[in-house]
């Protein structure tokens, strides 16, 4: 099957961005085109392919694939508390679908990172306070793309608490 998304302009300028990009509003534009184009492919499929109903297994490919591009800190990071947070909730009893809903969450709680500009997410030293507020925002950017992906409430709650932790207050709400 072949999709329209393959050679879109879309992907072409997410994955294309210069390094150095202060635009973060350029970023996050860029950012919600890929969503709508994962949902226009999802649509001209058919149907979804979706991981245990939780998300479309191409969007989750595709968020992965950007943020990997993005930045390769992060994507690692983001394997490692997959890694970790399944192996710790298994040793717990944990299995089925609730397994793999932690695991996505786990693998996109960071997604929102690829709208923080680059003089941010890169700087070698101390970030100042406001540098700090600009990277806290990186969880609301996260969980718009999510929703604009809709992916399973319990995901975009375990990513809310996740930003509930770091930066106080629930961005459900």
């Amino acid at each position: 099957m072949r999709f329209s998304s393959v050679n879109s302009p879309a992907i072409y300028e997410a994955l294309h961005v210069p390094r150095g990009s202060n635009d973060s509003s350029r970023n996050l534009s860029l950012l919600m085109r890929l969503a709508r184009v994962a949902e226009t492919d999802r649509h001209e499929a058919g149907g979804e392919e979706l991981l245990d109903g939780i998300i479309n297994r191409n969007i989750l490919r595709s968020l992965l694939t950007t943020l990997h591009h993005r930045d390769l800190a992060t994507t690692r990071h983001s394997r490692r508390t997959a890694l970790l947070a399944v192996a710790l909730a298994e040793h717990l009893g944990w299995e089925g679908r609730s397994l793999k809903l932690l695991e996505v969450a786990a693998l996109l709680h960071d997604i929102g990172k690829i709208g923080v500009p680059d003089h941010i997410l890169f700087k070698p030293s101390r970030l100042s306070a406001d540098e700090l507020e600009l990277i806290a925002l990186h969880y609301n950017i996260g969980l718009d793309v999510l929703q604009a992906c809709r992916v399973d409430r319990t995901v975009l709650e375990i990513v809310g608490q996740a930003q509930a932790r770091y930066g106080g207050g629930d961005p459900l709400k």
